[in-house]
């Protein structure tokens, strides 16, 4: 079954355009790039060789059946076989909207469902907020609200067909399974997501979640 996959890479300062490179290459039609501020101390990062302060994570959606070979070039351009150059994994989504006529629709029937879902929404830095509102109204509990950045190059980076640039907002929100779908519309609609360039939304299944209360 054809699904798409999202992959997120966590590399050292600098190595994001490269990273974006190897994922065209292979076949997406890009992704973004995020800084990332690590704590010191964090031991799972030390592990994995990336102990310094500033690295870059990245973002990517493609199709399930690249995923394998995309983890293979990636590899091979970072060198990850190799300690402390990044970190690589994939992800199922269940749900693509702003795709340009390529659209996953959630399927709240699906066996197995996750009891929460992460809905990931891509728009200008302008509507990062009304996305949180459309979120809200339909029933979600918060959001945080990350920052995209360019990635150093004249070429405009795309997630499939929309625009990443340095005004682009990453909203978050881990919502309740039987939630998703209504909160998802919601947002879809509000910020007319489904028009050409105006913005992306993807859901992921969360397997465990801590620090979540219902509100008083």
């Amino acid at each position: 079954m054809d699904y798409p996959v999202v992959l997120l890479g966590i590399v050292k300062d600098g190595q994001g355009s490269k990273f974006l490179q190897a994922c065209k290459d292979g076949g997406s039609t890009g992704g973004t790039v995020l800084r990332g501020l690590g704590t010191i101390g964090n031991k799972v990062m030390n592990i994995l060789g990336l102990h310094d302060r500033r690295n870059e994570v990245i973002l990517t959606i493609v199709p399930n059946e690249l995923e394998d070979s995309l983890h293979q070039l990636i590899s091979k351009r970072l060198h990850m076989d190799k300690h402390g150059q990044g970190v690589l994994f994939s992800l199922a989504a269940t749900s693509l909207i702003g795709n340009h006529g390529k659209d996953y629709q959630f399927q709240e029937s699906e066996e197995n469902m996750a009891d929460h879902q992460v809905i990931i929404t891509i728009v200008d830095r302008e509507f990062g907020d009304d996305v949180v509102a459309a979120g809200r109204e339909a029933g979600a509990r918060g959001a945080t609200i990350l920052h995209g950045r360019g990635t150093g190059s004249r070429e405009v980076s795309k997630l499939f067909h929309v625009n990443i640039e340095p005004e682009k907002e990453v909203v978050l929100m881990v919502v309740d399974g039987d939630k998703t779908k209504t909160i998802s519309d919601n947002i879809v609609k509000e910020l007319d997501i489904r028009a050409k360039g105006k913005g992306l939304l993807f859901t992921m299944g969360v397997n465990q979640t801590t620090g979540l209360y219902e509100a008083d």
